[in-house]
């Protein structure tokens, strides 16, 4: 707009301009690159495992919860460095030493993971509850081909779509 316009037209810009930026933030917002409910999420979660893609499940996690894990890893990295007798406690992340403390989290994730594929294939959701703790919460129970079952808190996150927050196997009191 030309500072020679009419005030008139100068405002009807004006306020086009800003409609039109409104829609577009709004429409980023409702679109989302993620699950759009906590049931595509599950399916998604159990696809890319049963795959041996679990970098992917990394990213189908929250932001939380990925900190939650590089916190604690971190915690251990630091403990194996005052400490490199405690060697064999990277055993279960399926690493080196010198892995464990040099690979990203989302790969060192992937690593920890691998042979877990089994456990998906055939899982069934049981139970839809809204998570007693954080009502905005999903807490999905599932059960797998052996009787096992677990809980996938899940959680909603701004144009991430659902993700999961927490797992936990379901003990029989919980059940």
């Amino acid at each position: 707009m030309h500072a020679s316009q009419p005030p008139l037209l100068r405002a009807i810009g004006g306020w086009t301009r800003a409609l039109g930026l409104a829609s577009l933030v709004a429409l980023l917002a409702a679109c989302s690159d993620g699950p759009a409910t906590p049931e595509e999420l599950f399916e998604e979660g159990c696809r890319v495992t049963i795959e041996g893609r679990h970098g992917a499940f990394w990213e189908l996690m929250t932001r939380d919860q990925q900190q939650r894990v590089t916190g604690e890893w971190a915690g251990m990295r630091e403990t194996l460095r005052r400490n490199p007798g405690a060697r064999k406690m990277v055993d279960r992340f399926q690493v080196t030493y010198e892995e464990f403390l040099t690979l990203p989290d989302r790969e060192l994730w992937a690593r920890a993971h691998k042979g877990t594929e089994p456990v998906l294939i055939g899982a069934k959701i049981i139970d839809k509850m809204t998570d007693p703790v954080n009502g905005q919460d999903v807490g999905l129970t599932f059960e797998t081909t052996a009787g096992q079952q677990f809980r996938w808190i899940m959680r909603q996150e701004p144009g991430r779509g659902w993700r999961l927050q927490f797992q936990t196997p379901v003990k029989l009191e919980d059940k």
